[in-house]
C-alpha cells in the first residue's frame, strides 16, 4: 500500500517524506538476516543479538520500550561482521526491552 510519497532530494542523496503524517517503513527481514528487532537486558550480562546485519562502522541504536529498572547507560560492542553485535549495560539489574535498529553508512 502506498500511502506517500518518497523522493530523493538531488544530488545530495537525502530523502523526504511529501505528505504530512507520513512514516517510513524498513522491513526487518527474516530472524537471521533483520537489520531492526526487539530483545530484553538479561540483567546480569551483554545481550547478544545474531544477525547477519551486523558489520563494523555501521551505526547500531538502541533504544529501550519499557522502564529499566536501574538508571544506567547500555551501549554496542562486540560487534562481529556478518554474525552479531552485543548490548551491554553499565550496572547489573537493567531489564528492560529495547529495539534495536542498524543503519548503514553508505
Amino acid at each position: 500500500e502506498n500511502t506517500g510519497v518518497l523522493r530523493g532530494l538531488g544530488g545530495s542523496g537525502g530523502i523526504t517524506l511529501t505528505a504530512t503524517g507520513t512514516t517510513l517503513a524498513v522491513d526487518s527481514g527474516t530472524a537471521a538476516s533483520a537489520c531492526a528487532g526487539s530483545s530484553t537486558h538479561n540483567g546480569v550480562t551483554a545481550v547478544t543479538i545474531s544477525t547477519t546485519c551486523a558489520a563494523t562502522g555501521m551505526r547500531i541504536f538502541t533504544q529501550d520500550s519499557s522502564e529499566p529498572t536501574t538508571d544506567s547507560g547500555c551501549w554496542v560492542n562486540n560487534i562481529v561482521d556478518g554474525v552479531s553485535f552485543d548490548v551491554d549495560c553499565k550496572l547489573a539489574g537493567q531489564d528492560a526491552t529495547f529495539h534495536w535498529w542498524i543503519q548503514k553508512e553508505g
